[in-house]
């Protein structure tokens, strides 16, 4: 037998299970109502930053694009290969010649490299090599 759901439908059924999953997480009495699951949505924080405390990712990834609650140390980061800015947002790393704002942005995957007029380069006195690799110099 073949099930076909529609994208409404497919919406729905999960917005029907996130709301019994925050009835689930935050201990909320299981009532039929849905006037009760909304009320789990009180309970979320209003605003939330990078490195405050949360009790499950979907808090950081309200505010947050891009982030996760660390289960070892229960606060905000960046999924990986994203780096912080001003707290607020989570950028993705970059590769030499592609888009950056913050020199670790390129750091993260090419050693030797920075963020130079909104492009990843290698730093003086590094060449590159592919897109990946910033070798000294000297080897070349």
């Amino acid at each position: 037998m073949t099930v076909c759901f529609s994208s409404l439908s497919l919406i729905i059924i999960s917005w029907v299970l996130s709301c019994f999953l925050l009835q689930s997480s935050y201990g909320l009495p299981k009532r039929g109502r849905a006037s009760h699951v909304m009320r789990g949505f009180d309970m979320l924080p209003h605003n939330i930053e990078l490195f405050q405390p949360c009790r499950s990712s979907f808090e950081c990834l309200l505010y947050i694009p891009h982030s996760h609650c660390d289960w070892n140390s229960k606060v905000c980061t960046c999924q990986p290969y994203h780096v912080s800015y001003n707290n607020t947002m989570c950028l993705p790393v970059s590769l030499l010649g592609y888009g950056c704002i913050l020199d670790s942005q390129c750091q993260v995957k090419v050693k030797n490299s920075i963020c130079v007029d909104g492009i990843c380069e290698c730093k003086p006195d590094f060449v590159p090599l592919r897109k990946d690799k910033c070798l000294p110099r000297k080897y070349m």
